[in-house]
């Protein structure tokens, strides 16, 4: 360095790094948005079968209800 001035290293390049930052947020709201619907699919179906689960065991216990109510 003739002139006097210090190597500073590689320059840093803010073009290249705000679409690096750019295609990141755009990856990771993709990811999180197919993670959260996964999730929510499974815990909706499960919640629909718990819930269906109960309706059929009601209904059963009412339909039991009916017939002990019929044979007396």
């Amino acid at each position: 360095m003739s002139d006097g001035m210090m190597d500073s290293g590689p320059t840093f390049n803010g073009k290249k790094f705000l679409i690096s930052v750019v295609v990141g947020l755009i990856l990771f709201t993709l990811v999180s948005m197919f993670i959260t619907f996964g999730i929510g699919r499974i815990w909706g179906n499960l919640l629909n079968k718990k819930a269906l689960d109960n309706e059929r065991e009601i209904q059963s216990q009412e339909m039991k209800r009916k017939e002990s109510a019929r044979n007396q």
